[in-house]
C-alpha cells in the first residue's frame, strides 16, 4: 500500500521541481548572452556555419521563454499558481514549530537555532498574497506573446530563410531578466523560511560553443599560412 507524501515532502518536492525548471532556463539564458557577447569578436566564424550557430541561438531563446512561461501558466502543475495555493493551504508547514523540528533533525544545536529563529522570515498567507501581487505583476502576459511569436517562427524554413524574428517580434531581454530574478529571489526566500537552505544560479560556465569557434578560427589561420608558403 503506497502512502501519500507528507505536506512536508509535497512541498519540498514542487519547491525543488521549480528551482531545477528556474535554474535550467536561466542556463539557456545564460547562452544566449554567451552568443550574443562572441558574435563581435567572432563574426568571421559564426559566418562560416550561419545555419547551426542562428538554430543554437534560436533553440536557446525557444528553451528560455518556454520554460520561464510554465511559471505563470495555472493549467501547469508546477506553476506559481501552484506553488502559492499549496502554501496557502499547509501554511502550518512554514510555522516556527515546523521549522525547528525540521533543523533538530538535521542536528542543528540550540544555539544556532534560536539565532536562525530570530533571522527567520514569517510565512503568513497575508504574505503569500503579498508574494503573489508581487510575481502575477510581472510582465508574465508580454512572455506569453514573444513565445507564441517564436513558436510560430521558429522551424528550418525560417532559419533557412535567414530572416531575424528578433526585430519583427523585439523581446524585451531587461524584462526577461527581472522575471528571472523575481522568481529566484521568492524561490529562494521560501526556500531558506523552510529548512535555512538557499540555492544558487551555480558556477559560470564556459561553454563548448567557444571551443568550435575557436577550431574554425585556427584551421581558418592553417589554410591562409597553407596559401601564403
Amino acid at each position: 500500500m503506497t502512502t501519500e507524501p507528507s505536506p512536508e515532502e509535497q512541498f519540498l518536492s514542487l519547491l525543488v521541481r521549480l528551482r531545477q525548471q528556474l535554474i535550467l532556463a536561466h542556463w539557456h539564458r545564460n547562452i544566449i548572452k554567451y552568443v550574443s557577447n562572441l558574435s563581435s569578436d567572432y563574426s568571421f566564424e559564426l559566418d562560416q556555419l550561419p545555419y547551426f550557430f542562428r538554430l543554437t541561438f534560436h533553440a536557446n531563446v525557444f528553451s528560455t521563454l518556454v520554460r520561464l512561461h510554465t511559471f505563470f501558466d495555472r493549467s501547469n502543475n508546477l506553476s506559481m499558481h501552484s506553488f502559492f495555493d499549496f502554501v496557502e493551504k499547509n501554511i502550518t508547514i512554514m510555522s516556527d514549530e515546523a521549522y525547528c523540528n525540521r533543523l533538530r533533525l538535521k542536528g542543528t544545536d540550540a544555539e544556532q537555532l534560536q539565532r536562525l529563529l530570530k533571522e527567520r522570515l514569517q510565512i503568513t498567507n497575508e504574505l503569500v498574497q503579498e508574494h503573489k501581487a508581487k510575481i502575477f505583476g510581472l510582465p508574465s502576459k508580454n512572455l506569453t506573446i514573444w513565445r507564441n511569436n517564436l513558436l510560430a517562427h521558429v522551424n528550418l524554413n525560417a532559419v533557412l530563410e535567414q530572416k531575424d524574428y528578433g526585430k519583427k517580434y523585439p523581446i524585451n531581454w531587461t524584462e526577461i531578466d527581472t522575471i528571472f530574478e523575481e522568481l529566484f529571489h521568492i524561490l529562494n526566500l521560501y526556500s531558506i523560511a523552510y529548512d535555512a537552505s538557499g540555492f544558487s544560479w551555480g558556477s559560470e560556465h564556459d561553454y563548448e560553443i567557444k571551443y568550435i569557434l575557436e577550431t574554425l578560427r585556427d584551421e581558418h589561420k592553417r589554410r591562409l599560412k597553407n596559401m601564403q608558403e
